[in-house]
């Protein structure tokens, strides 16, 4: 198993651009990843001035974030000592769903860690 974790503070937002056949989905959120040495896995929280709507979607990208995270360990890859704070959802009034934002926290944690982590020597 390789571990992975974060060493740099970095923010951005989460826009995965998807062309499908079928109803649509989306789900685009701000966040925040950040070292935290004291935290054995990936520690992901919603920002405590988050608006209603961010509350209302958080827990279904969570969902899709912890999934994504087991889908790295069964791929050999385990973080630690990292935090996602999720500062902002933002939504569509009909094309964001749960599934959707499952499926975007999903692919953050494969997509975007990556990039911004690095691999702890053993």
């Amino acid at each position: 198993m390789e571990r992975w974790t974060i060493t740099e503070a970095s923010d951005g937002r989460y826009r995965l651009h998807i062309n499908h056949g079928g109803k649509p989905f989306w789900c685009m959120f701000d966040f925040t990843v950040r070292p935290a040495p004291g935290c054995d896995g990936v520690e992901f929280v919603l920002a405590s001035d988050a608006d209603p709507m961010s509350a209302e979607w958080f827990p279904h990208l969570h969902r899709g974030m912890l999934c994504g995270l087991d889908t790295a360990r069964v791929h050999g890859r385990v973080w630690a000592g990292a935090r996602v704070e999720v500062r902002k959802v933002h939504t569509h009034p009909i094309d964001t769903t749960a599934r959707g934002c499952e499926f975007y926290g999903f692919n953050f944690v494969l997509d975007v860690l990556p990039c911004r982590g690095v691999r702890l020597s053993e």
